[in-house]
């Protein structure tokens, strides 16, 4: 999502990896559908249709073990031996099977 954006040349240089084949990019219906839903909220904030979440939202987000997506994403690199993922998203971390890489141009 940020490398399509324009918000990460971290991410912009991994996808293009990815479609040049120097790399082999995995993904699932999942993570398409978070992205998808992740452009709309993008776009209904910055059209004032909705407000960014709340910060107690956020701190019990961080208190769960994983979401229901984000287990699915790791049922689909874990079972195929798929060992690397690419994500922004700090909850993967705490899975030891998977080697996370995060953009850091990000804010």
């Amino acid at each position: 999502m940020y490398g399509l954006l324009g918000e990460s040349q971290q991410s912009a240089r991994f996808i293009e990896r990815c479609r040049n084949e120097d790399l082999a990019g995995v993904t699932t219906t999942e993570v398409v559908g978070e992205v998808c839903h992740r452009l709309m909220l993008k776009e209904a904030m910055e059209l004032g249709l909705i407000g960014r979440p709340h910060a107690a939202s956020l701190k019990a987000k961080h208190k769960a073990i994983l979401l229901t997506n984000d287990s699915l994403v790791v049922a689909a690199c874990v079972g195929p031996d798929i060992r690397a993922l690419a994500s922004r998203d700090a909850d993967f971390e705490s899975i030891a099977e998977l080697m996370v890489y995060s953009p850091s141009d990000l804010s």
